[in-house]
């Protein structure tokens, strides 16, 4: 489970085990996604 490294330093009483394989699935990971497209639109623009 990818979540046991984080374990010790976030607690489950804030995110669950289960949240915590949310947030660390690569499949769902979107990162800076907007902010990519916002930096690319205004290049194109300029």
């Amino acid at each position: 489970m990818p979540c046991e490294a984080l374990r010790g330093v976030v607690r489950e009483d804030q995110v669950t085990d289960a949240e915590l394989d949310d947030l660390l699935n690569p499949a769902t990971f979107q990162g800076d996604a907007a902010g990519i497209v916002e930096r690319i639109l205004a290049r194109y623009d300029a």
